[in-house]
């Protein structure tokens, strides 16, 4: 999951990269 963009709940993000 390259560049890809995780929303997480309480508009918590996770970006991996």
């Amino acid at each position: 999951l390259t560049g890809a963009t995780l929303t997480f709940g309480a508009g918590s993000r996770l970006t991996v990269v």
